[in-house]
């Protein structure tokens, strides 16, 4: 079945995903320019940031897109995010409902978010786990983020480590920085223990004596896994990623060390506006 030219596929307990692969048919609208969020891949203008966001124009203005263009469902989740900037959280709700019914991830985020702190409607978490899965199988970064640290706590699910590093991992290459300090501190324990000189710890083998803290909190992750990540950021564009990458190419650490990597690696690290690699190449290129 299809909507709009987007493949709708059902996914658990009566959640439904739309791809993202097709733009909206709609023009844009007064309605998607005050009230589009910035990181909707659906958005046809801008996005504006929920802080700056004028609640009283975007609420008409997407009820006149809304009136003129019909059920299309971003128009629904824009009018729900004015609604919820204005406070009038009932409203907000029925407008994430009836886009997230239409498979639209962010407003199945967001109203997974309502329905786990009950602001507005009462709490529902099995509903809220299902559309956050939904989201999250569309790669919606904030879905990604939240279902994976839930994972990671235990919090309304099982603890699953490898699932919440899965949807961590994908969330900070995506650009949510919540997920990306989550998966930075764990592989910043690894870094600490490599340069202690002591393995890093599994699930499967006793950490050494008197690093225990660091085998829970590195929560069974290795330095393989950490390398294939920093790739990842680095090449969906994170100077700190490539600053990252060039220090362990330039010391030969989890990587056979390589000069010319790690100089191009910071070049990129620089170009991509992390000024502080601009050290690591000064010192990479004064060393014997």
């Amino acid at each position: 079945m299809t909507f709009l030219g987007r493949h709708i596929i059902p996914v658990v307990a009566g959640v439904f995903i739309v791809s993202v692969s097709a733009r909206a048919e709609t023009p844009v609208t007064a309605c998607d320019r005050l009230a589009a969020h910035p990181s909707d891949p659906m958005k046809t203008a801008d996005g504006i940031k929920f802080a700056d966001l004028d609640a009283g124009r975007a609420i008409a203005a997407c009820r006149d897109a809304i009136r003129e263009y019909g059920a299309e469902p971003r128009f629904q989740y824009q009018l729900g995010r004015a609604y919820d900037k204005g406070g009038n959280f009932s409203q907000a709700i029925a407008s994430f409902r009836k886009a997230a019914g239409r498979g639209y991830a962010p407003a199945q985020y967001q109203l997974a978010r309502h329905l786990i702190s009950g602001k507005g409607v009462g709490k529902d978490i099995d509903r809220a786990v299902g559309l956050l899965t939904a989201a999250a199988a569309q790669e919606n970064p904030d879905a990604q983020s939240r279902l994976g640290r839930m994972y990671l706590s235990g919090e309304h699910v099982e603890k699953d480590f490898s699932r919440a590093f899965e949807l961590l991992e994908n969330a900070a290459v995506a650009g949510n920085r919540d997920a990306y300090w989550i998966v930075l501190r764990t592989y910043g324990k690894i870094i600490l223990m490599q340069s202690l000189g002591a393995p890093v710890p599994t699930y499967t083998d006793p950490p050494p004596e008197g690093l225990e803290m660091f085998a829970e909190e590195t929560y069974g992750r290795n330095s393989l896994q950490m390398m294939s990540w920093l790739r990842r950021m680095s090449a969906a564009g994170s100077g700190e990623a490539a600053n990252a990458l060039a220090s362990f190419y330039a010391a030969g650490v989890n990587v056979p060390k390589d000069r010319d990597r790690a100089a191009e690696l910071y070049k990129r690290a620089i170009a991509l506006g992390f000024e502080k690699a601009r050290n690591g190449l000064k010192d990479l290129q004064t060393r014997d």
